[in-house]
């Protein structure tokens, strides 16, 4: 259910009394009521660059070190919590999808298989919920070429950088600084294809 009350009952940390920092950089205050609050959201919003039948929240970093697992070494690890929210914004829900398989070291068929899944789960969702599903296979393969190309792949490599800096100046195991970079040497050609 999206109405405004369902909303407010599945987010009512919208609600909470919070320092402004916490909040999103957009400027929304933590005493005005959460219409207000989604319609600041929605008049400082630009023009949305994709396509809008992707449009959702995203959390922006949606990748391997921002995910929390109950059991890692399970391949069927529940997971238990997303951390570090302070990229969330709308955008395409394909942003997080490209994020998460553009900084794993899967080849193109692995790709494409996820891709495929993503899609078929969601299609699947959709149905369960009486309600017909937004994008083809086809829109959402294109709509996820183009988030990777105009916007994860940047990200990605900045994101990249960072860590590799900050490991090699403040991590203690060789080791794990190799890993690293052996992991980026098969991410970068990536993000370096036309």
């Amino acid at each position: 259910d999206s109405t405004l009350e369902a909303v407010k009952d599945r987010y009512d940390f919208l609600n909470e009394k919070q320092t402004p920092k916490r909040h999103f950089s957009i400027g929304l205050s933590p005493h005005e009521n959460l219409e207000r609050q989604f319609n600041k959201v929605l008049s400082k919003l630009t023009p949305f660059p994709h396509n809008n039948k992707f449009l959702t929240i995203v959390h922006g970093e949606y990748w391997e070190p921002n995910l929390m697992f109950k059991d890692s070494s399970s391949p069927q690890a529940e997971l238990l919590q997303i951390l570090d929210w302070k990229h969330a914004r709308l955008d395409s829900g394909v942003y997080d999808l490209a994020f998460l398989l553009g900084s794993q070291d899967l080849r193109g068929d692995e790709i494409r298989d996820y891709i495929e899944l993503y899609g078929e789960s969601f299609s699947q969702t959709c149905r369960e919920l009486g309600i017909v599903p937004l994008f083809s296979m086809e829109e959402l393969r294109e709509e996820y070429e183009d988030i990777l190309r105009d916007s994860v792949s940047p990200a990605l490599a900045h994101v990249l950088r960072k860590e590799l800096m900050f490991l090699k100046a403040n991590g203690k195991d060789p080791k794990r600084v190799k890993d690293f970079e052996n992991r980026v040497e098969v991410i970068l050609p990536r993000f370096l294809s036309p």
